[in-house]
């Protein structure tokens, strides 16, 4: 295969990926469509932690010298589902890929392009760290919301976009892209300790 998707819970990647990565041709392409920081997310970053393993996520960075940065496709999904005790899965509200660079120049373009003519609504971004960031930034605050008073992310998304300001949302962007990666640049604090240790 050209182009391999990966969409199972992180804590199956370390037994998945290094069987993956003997299995497939050594151009193909691998797509993480998972939540939470991804175990690559230093991996082709030209920060003062690139290459760095996340071991929260990657015990002894094991998976990281796996898949080069340009044999990756960075991918945050967005996708409001429900299981049923049955099995069977609802789909409903937003569904989008949000595709971008890890390392290298994939053909991001042509991969999204083929997601649209099977339906599937996918963009480029163009620093897919940040959507990362975004994304896991949201679920903090929206699961412990919906959480607390049972309303579904749709009700809560619906009452979010009704309410901020733009400026807002602006605001949030900013903090996001500057923010985390200065945080993670000082060893003392906590959420390098917990992230990077």
């Amino acid at each position: 295969y050209d182009l391999v998707i990966v969409a199972v819970k992180t804590g199956a990647l370390p037994a998945l990926l290094p069987q993956l990565a003997a299995a497939m041709r050594p151009d193909a392409l691998l797509m993480p469509a998972i939540n939470g920081l991804p175990w690559w997310y230093f991996l082709g970053d030209s920060g003062p932690l690139a290459g760095r393993p996340l071991h929260a996520v990657d015990p002894g960075g094991a998976m990281l010298p796996l898949f080069a940065p340009e044999r990756l496709i960075g991918c945050v999904v967005y996708s409001r589902v429900t299981m049923l005790a049955s099995g069977h899965v609802i789909v409903s509200g937003r569904q989008e890929l949000q595709l971008g660079v890890v390392g290298g120049e994939p053909p991001l373009h042509g991969i999204a392009a083929r997601f649209a003519a099977a339906g599937i609504a996918a963009t480029i971004e163009p620093d897919i760290r940040r959507a990362v960031w975004r994304k896991l930034i949201r679920n903090a605050a929206t699961n412990v919301v919906s959480a607390l008073t049972g309303a579904t992310l749709e009700q809560l998304g619906h009452a979010l976009a009704c309410g901020l300001d733009p400026r807002t949302l602006a605001l949030f962007d900013i903090a996001i892209c500057d923010g985390i990666h200065k945080l993670l640049d000082k060893p003392g604090l906590v959420v390098h300790r917990v992230i990077l240790n």
